[in-house]
């Protein structure tokens, strides 16, 4: 072996040591921020090591264990952005990150100016929504189903948690979701977290990590079934990806009352989740579009059908109250929906464009 062979492979291990050094406190990603946010109710973090443990203890390409995405997580960059947001009046832009499993948020609009180049580094957000800090992207903080081996469970969701790409994702490149994102008069967001099967309300002002305040689709934040894990759906119960649709869309809204609608795809219906005393929308539904009542899902059978839908993946009102809806019950072939200020549940809508619409931002 030459004399540079010789060099560059103890290069090679000398490094490689000191990745392993440095990679010994990230060995479970829960651990790293267990002393500042709360774990999962029974997340179990691998035994690495411990002598004799089957797991690895050091990770390259990647910051810890928790990351599964090719590309490098920071403050400026994206990973099947999905979603974007602005809020006019406090001149806001929130992006919904899917692959990383985040919501950026960018709080002056104002300073925004054309790139000179298509080089140039673009803008960096001020907060992030849904993971410690800005260079981590798991889905509920852990990408790689770490503890499902130990506990046969994917690791559950927090307050602090989003996931836009599942931990089952077999291939990164081809997931992701996309979410139609809303905010009220008083700035605060709303987000549907899909592979939660939750909605979740944010209070301005935004800082890293925060804590979400309310949750719509289940009974606290630290579950993720669908429909609460029910046979069927009931007025307070989710399911926002239906992996048979394989378009992992929904939406949120929130009208001139401050009710908050929800565009449940997997259950092929939209909910409005009523305004209360206190700012925050009732947890549980006073009305359904799409189905007769709360606890049917059924697809609609064609596009013909106006009283039922099928996927609905955004969803829009008016100052009037009359309700907007995405809806795509047919591969290639969506449609508009508009509800005349809906009052009574099982409402009927008007098709506006029933041929290739397929569109799930509006």
């Amino acid at each position: 072996m030459s004399g540079k062979s010789r060099w560059m492979k103890a290069v090679f291990w000398f490094s490689l040591a000191l990745i392993g050094w440095a990679a010994g406190p990230l060995r479970a990603q829960y651990l790293q921020y267990s002393g500042v946010y709360p774990l999962p109710p029974g997340f179990t973090a691998p035994p690495r090591g411990v002598s004799g443990d089957t797991w690895a203890d050091t990770i390259l390409g990647q910051l810890d264990f928790g990351n599964i995405m090719p590309n490098r997580v920071v403050q400026n960059r994206d990973c099947y952005a999905a979603g974007v947001l602005v809020d006019a009046v406090h001149n806001r832009l929130f992006l919904y990150d899917s692959g990383d499993n985040r919501v950026l948020v960018f709080n002056n609009t104002d300073s925004f100016q054309p790139n000179l180049a298509a080089n140039q580094t673009g803008y960096a957000a001020d907060a992030v929504l849904g993971q410690p800090d800005f260079n981590h992207g798991g889905c509920n903080w852990d990408g790689n189903e770490q503890d499902i081996a130990l506990t046969g469970h994917e690791t559950a969701p927090t307050e602090r948690t989003l996931c836009g790409m599942p931990e089952h994702q077999p291939s990164p490149q081809e997931g992701g979701s996309e979410a139609n994102m809303a905010v009220d008069s008083q700035g605060n967001l709303y987000v549907p977290d899909m592979w939660n099967n939750r909605v979740l309300r944010y209070n301005a002002p935004f800082s890293n990590a925060e804590a979400a305040v309310a949750v719509w689709g289940q009974s606290d934040f630290n579950h993720s079934l669908i429909n609460q894990g029910a046979a069927g759906p009931s007025s307070e119960s989710l399911w926002l990806t239906n992996e048979g649709s394989t378009s992992f869309q929904a939406g949120v809204a929130i009208d001139a009352l401050g009710n908050l609608w929800v565009a449940d795809n997997g259950n092929n219906r939209v909910l409005r989740f009523p305004q209360t005393e206190s700012g925050i929308p009732s947890a549980q539904a006073d009305l359904v579009l799409g189905q007769a009542d709360f606890n049917s899902n059924q697809h609609v059978g064609s596009l013909s059908d106006l009283a039922g839908l099928g996927y609905p993946t955004a969803v829009r009102v008016d100052g009037s109250g009359n309700v907007y809806v995405a809806d795509s019950p047919f591969n290639g072939q969506g449609r508009l929906m508009v509800y005349a200020n809906p009052s009574s549940d099982g409402a009927a809508g008007t098709d506006r464009k029933s041929t290739r619409l397929n569109s799930s931002h509006i």
